[in-house]
């Protein structure tokens, strides 16, 4: 529930009014199952003295392919995000040797964050992609600017610890190879260890490294995977939710017949009062 400040004011004031935090902490502690996007929040959540009845996902997020993973020469890379430019501040020195280096690759920034000062001075190199808030249209519009290759710089803050592997996603639905900060969520999907330097140098390798990021979306991120998984949720809290009212009703008789003793308990304490 503790949504730090850095990825934008005006959600850290939403995200941490305490009228919604005290809603999500009631529903949480009411809830007959918590569902969890990842194992890390659910670490968190027991750090936080959240126990009882818990559901970790494998999926979170799916996407069907916008655009094939393609040959050819890197040309093209991005990074795409929406208030976490303390994310994407961690890459800025490497990328700019990147960028000095390989005269023939363009960079884009596309979402919220301005273009750093320090990028100017590549000119027509750069260029800002406006964000779009309609997510089928940010998706067919990320497709079309035809990346090569995708950053997914992480912070190693609280808060990005326990995120979800999206940008993975969207980046491999996309076309693009996806080069992601190690020891976070991408670890399982992005594990290759391979750099921009490395990839633009063997263009080949990196066409097969989408490719095969494409065919285990396909596999274990369509959304008959997801729905299964809901759907697996739903029946699982209905078992729970069924098994607390047994138990309930099987305790019904043993509460009555505790109440029978206490009301005789308590009479013969009264007659005896009374013959004193």
């Amino acid at each position: 529930l503790n949504i730090p400040r850095e990825i934008g004011e005006k959600k850290y004031q939403v995200h941490n009014d305490p009228k919604r935090t005290g809603s999500v902490r009631q529903m949480l502690e009411g809830a007959d199952l918590r569902y969890f996007s990842t194992p890390a929040p659910k670490r968190r959540f027991r750090q936080q003295d959240f126990y009882g009845p818990a559901f970790v996902g494998q999926v979170y997020c799916t996407s069907r392919l916008h655009r094939v993973a393609e040959a050819g020469p890197v040309r093209r890379i991005g990074y795409m995000g929406f208030d976490h430019a303390h994310d994407f501040e961690i890459v800025l020195p490497a990328l700019e040797r990147y960028l000095e280096r390989y005269g023939e690759v363009e960079f884009e920034l596309f979402g919220s964050i301005p273009m750093p000062d320090s990028l100017a001075r590549f000119g027509a190199r750069v260029r800002e992609v406006a964000p779009e808030r309609d997510y089928q249209a940010f998706l067919k519009k990320l497709a079309a600017r035809q990346w090569d290759i995708g950053i997914c710089p992480l912070a190693r803050t609280p808060f990005n610890m326990v995120k979800a592997n999206t940008k993975w996603v969207e980046y491999t639905a996309c076309g693009m190879a996806s080069i992601a900060s190690r020891g976070m969520v991408y670890d399982a999907c992005a594990g290759a260890g391979r750099g921009l330097e490395h990839l633009t140098e063997h263009p080949q390798e990196r066409q097969h490294m989408a490719q095969r990021a494409q065919i285990h979306l396909l596999l274990q991120y369509s959304e008959e995977h997801l729905r299964n998984q809901v759907l697996e949720t739903f029946d699982l809290a209905r078992d729970l939710f069924e098994q607390r009212q047994d138990m309930r009703a099987s305790a019904a008789p043993l509460a009555a017949a505790r109440r029978r003793l206490m009301a005789t308990a308590e009479g013969t304490l009264e007659e005896q009062a009374h013959e004193r």
